[in-house]
């Protein structure tokens, strides 16, 4: 599934701290939101719901809010 970390990826997370942790958190949720906008993008090309489409359309423009902040975060970080 698009974004989901590996069990190596989390186990580096959880022995990181500091700017090493805040960094590599703000990586691999980047990561997650990009899969998530991904998830809900195939969701818009496929489905006919109005119901599903809105949330679908909620969730791409809410997760890319969140990218964008988490981008930020990121360089001012680097």
């Amino acid at each position: 599934m698009p974004g989901m970390m590996s069990a190596e990826d989390m186990q580096k997370l959880m022995d990181a701290s500091g700017a090493d942790f805040d960094r590599m958190w703000l990586q691999m949720m980047i990561a997650h939101h990009q899969g998530g906008v991904e998830m809900a993008e195939a969701v818009l090309a496929r489905s006919d719901h109005p119901q599903v489409r809105a949330l679908a359309e909620g969730m791409v423009q809410l997760q890319q809010k969140e990218l964008d902040y988490m981008a930020e975060l990121l360089a001012a970080r680097s």
